[in-house]
């Protein structure tokens, strides 16, 4: 086959082109995901009181608290992929994302897990272990950093089982790929 020799610089040229494109967009991804993520962090606990009222305690402020009941309130400053494990007796147990549910969060939406109005139940004392990864990275198979705090905490009203208020402090972690946080619960 004979081709001229334009045509076969042309298609070269839109080869070369083509190539570089999907260098710098497959670039631009990793550098997406090794970026550092931000994330707040808020952790409600809650007991019954014996008059059937809600008795809230900050578990990040005051870890060492007990509460009946746990809900974790997390927004992402970019999509990220959060899973939370329950670890026991050397067992970890995936509590969220439950079965057939995305573990993909929305960039500067606030989550509150299990869901909102409701709680995790504590039974014992419990290990959490949340892992926050940028969505663009992938399931870490290795064993991710421990989240850093960044020191800015603010002060966010939630509601608990009977309506009544309780503020607690939402803290902001940092961390590049994925990140730990560890939290405690007692009951």
């Amino acid at each position: 086959m004979i081709r001229h020799p334009f045509l076969v610089a042309f298609q070269l040229a839109c080869a070369g082109g083509i190539a570089t494109a999907a260098h710098h967009a497959f670039a631009a991804e990793r550098a997406r995901a090794e970026a550092p993520l931000g994330f707040s962090l808020a952790v409600l606990g809650e007991s019954e009181t014996p008059d059937g009222a809600w008795e809230g305690v900050d578990l990040l402020a005051t870890p060492r608290k007990r509460a009946e009941r746990v809900q974790l309130t997390l927004r992402p400053s970019q999509a990220a992929r959060v899973t939370l494990d329950l670890v026991e007796d050397g067992e970890v147990r995936r509590i969220y994302p439950a079965l057939g549910q995305s573990p993909l969060l929305a960039a500067g939406r606030s989550y509150a897990l299990p869901a909102p109005s409701s709680f995790y139940e504590v039974d014992g004392d419990a290990h959490l272990r949340l892992t926050v990864a940028p969505a663009g990275l992938g399931e870490s198979r290795g064993h991710p950093a421990l989240a850093a705090p960044t020191g800015s905490t603010r002060r966010v009203r939630y509601p608990l089982s009977d309506g009544a208020k309780f503020d607690v402090a939402q803290w902001q972690f940092e961390t590049k790929g994925a990140g730990v946080v560890d939290l405690e619960a007692r009951r």
